[in-house]
C-alpha cells in the first residue's frame, strides 16, 4: 500500500489522511489482498480485514496472546492484537475521528 505523509499542524489534512488509508484498506480487503505492514495507528484496521471465518485468525492471535502475557503488558495492540483488559480500546482511534467529523473537537 501507498505511504501517506502527516502534517505536524494540520489536524484537518491529517483526518482526511487516515480517512483515505482506512478506505484504501476495506478496497484491498474487498479484493481479497492484506497489507503486510502498517503504521501502529492503522494496524487495527488492517488486522480487522482479515475477517474470515468471523477473524479467526484475530481470535487465535488474541487467545494465544491471553496465555501466553496474562497481564497484557508486552507489546499491548501491537498488529492489532489486544490483551482481554485492553480490548475496549481497541477501535478508540476511530471513535475519535467520528467524534471530530460530527464536530467535537477533541
Amino acid at each position: 500500500m501507498l505511504a501517506f505523509h502527516n502534517s505536524r499542524t494540520d489536524r484537518e489534512y491529517n483526518l482526511k489522511v487516515r480517512q483515505a488509508y482506512k478506505a484504501m484498506v476495506k478496497v484491498v480487503a474487498q479484493n481479497g489482498w492484506g497489507d503486510y505492514r502498517a503504521a501502529p495507528t492503522f494496524q487495527n484496521d488492517v488486522m480487522g480485514a482479515y475477517s474470515f471465518n468471523n477473524h479467526a485468525l484475530r481470535r487465535f492471535h488474541e487467545n494465544l496472546k491471553d496465555h501466553l502475557d496474562p497481564n497484557g503488558i508486552l507489546a499491548p495492540s501491537r498488529g492489532g492484537i489486544w490483551p482481554k483488559n485492553l480490548r475496549d480500546n481497541r477501535f478508540a482511534n476511530n471513535r475519535r475521528d467520528e467524534a471530530i467529523l460530527k464536530g467535537d473537537k477533541r
